[in-house]
């Protein structure tokens, strides 16, 4: 036995066969009425069609027998594909190829074969039309040309069956993308209903417009409405707005720029309606045959940027007149603070004081300086608010700040009968950069607090000093 060498395009060959999708498929009336005709005509006991896959042929329709495939290696179709017409054995003990082929020898005990194969429109053998007997024989030319015509209706089932699957797929395919359409229509028209987004465009070859039903509710026009491209640009508010839109458009038209912008229209029942338009040109060979874009109802959004706008520059005309006043009222203070401290000062430098009277007048002067630094603070407060609040950085000893800030509070202190104690051993001479005024200011509201909600007993300063690293120090209050 000899087998059958591949064919010299057999990967296209398998391909071809592949594309078909034809293997292991469900029987065929069809192609069964086929093999039936095929064996009539030819007298045969035995009739398929046999697909040669790359290691078997595959029966999709077979008469006289129950096998569904067998190896290729001894199929007789493999041979017959390697051949441009019909491939025929009168006797298959006479030929060396197939005289000890399991198939002669045994069942169904092959005498005489003959296979036409199965051409594809692309030229590629997928199979064979075969008649098979038990019994020698040789086809007459009637026979011949009829395995050959039913061999073509064979191929042309097959490809017409795989034309009608693509056919059915794509129209299936199409039947989903038009109902994706569908929904994104659908999706849009809710866009554009929720968003009064609409569209519009301009052919100036014959100089058509169209606008979207919602462009045309936008314009608050009728649906049977045919604007033009003049008459669309008269909606626009006369004026800046009008100005504006027509630059935009004669832009387009003539260098392809686009516009986004966000004017005033007219609406066609006289009313003033603020919109934002975009648009952009189609340019081919240098011409702009084009012009389309969005048209959106900002109305509503558009007022109320105007009202905050309008109320922020109203809140920053308040906010400056409550500075100015502030700032007058602070001045109207300091003058007569500043005339007691200078009397106090005056009064400093007296002879005779005793040291209990000098320590009164010292502490006078100090809650007075106090008191300038909280009209001070409300200066601050009015520059915060405009953004042009200044800390100093300066040196200062801590332990003399802490001890002139706490000598006035002492006395608050005495009163609720509480001792105010300050610990500053771990401050030490520490002298540090920063604002004194701002620090002093916390520590009263810090001492204060505390001495406020302190019932008895006494209230407990201890600040200290460390560094925090080679540039800088910082202290803590507890």
């Amino acid at each position: 036995m000899k087998e059958a060498p591949l064919h010299p395009h057999e990967k296209l060959r398998l391909q071809a066969l592949m594309e078909l999708d034809v293997l292991d498929s469900e029987e065929d009336v069809d192609f069964d009425n086929i093999t039936k005709l095929a064996s009539s005509i030819c007298g045969t006991e035995i009739s398929l069609i046999s697909l040669v896959d790359s290691k078997r042929q595959w029966f999709k329709s077979k008469f006289g027998l129950s096998a569904t495939e067998t190896d290729r290696n001894i199929a007789f179709c493999s041979h017959a594909i390697l051949q441009e017409n019909v491939f025929e054995i009168p006797n298959a003990t006479l030929d060396e190829r197939f005289n000890d082929n399991p198939l002669v020898t045994g069942d169904p005990n092959i005498r005489f074969y003959a296979g036409a194969p199965l051409v594809t429109s692309s030229g590629m053998p997928i199979g064979t039309l075969c008649v098979i007997d038990s019994e020698t024989r040789k086809l007459t030319q009637e026979q011949l040309f009829a395995l050959r015509v039913l061999s073509k209706q064979v191929i042309n089932e097959l490809e017409l069956r795989f034309k009608n699957k693509v056919l059915q797929r794509l129209q299936n395919e199409n039947k989903k993308i038009i109902e994706d359409l569908s929904k994104q229509k659908e999706q849009f028209i809710s866009v554009s209903e929720h968003g009064r987004i609409g569209a519009w465009e301009v052919n100036l070859k014959d100089d058509s417009v169209y606008w979207s039903d919602m462009t045309k509710q936008i314009h608050e026009v009728g649906s049977d409405y045919q604007p033009n491209l003049e008459t669309g640009i008269e909606f626009y508010k006369q004026g800046e707005s009008r100005d504006k839109i027509k630059q935009c458009v004669d832009r387009a038209i003539n260098n392809g720029e686009p516009w986004r912008v966000e004017l005033e229209i007219v609406t066609a029942k006289k009313k003033p309606l603020w919109v934002r338009a975009t648009g952009q040109a189609e340019i081919v060979n240098g011409e702009c045959v084009r012009l389309f874009g969005s048209f959106q109802d900002i109305d509503r959004s558009k007022k109320t940027e105007l009202e905050l706008r309008m109320e922020k520059e109203r809140a920053e005309i308040a906010t400056k007149s409550k500075s100015e006043f502030l700032a007058s009222m602070s001045h109207e203070i300091r003058t007569p603070i500043n005339g007691v401290v200078g009397m106090l000062n005056l009064l400093m430098k007296q002879h005779g004081l005793s040291d209990e009277q000098k320590n009164y007048i010292h502490l006078g002067i100090k809650s007075a300086d106090s008191l300038l630094s909280v009209i001070n603070d409300i200066l601050d407060f009015s520059k915060i608010e405009s953004g042009m609040l200044e800390v100093e950085c300066i040196p200062f000893n801590v332990a003399e700040l802490f001890s002139e800030t706490l000598k006035p509070l002492a006395l608050k202190a005495q009163d609720k009968n509480l001792e105010l104690i300050l610990d500053i051993v771990d401050v030490g001479e520490c002298i540090i950069k920063s604002d004194p005024s701002r620090i002093r200011q916390i520590l009263i509201n810090l001492i204060n607090n505390a001495i406020k909600f302190t019932s008895h007993g006494d209230v407990l300063v201890h600040g200290a000093c460390q560094a925090c690293c080679r540039f800088s120090s910082s202290f803590l209050v507890a």
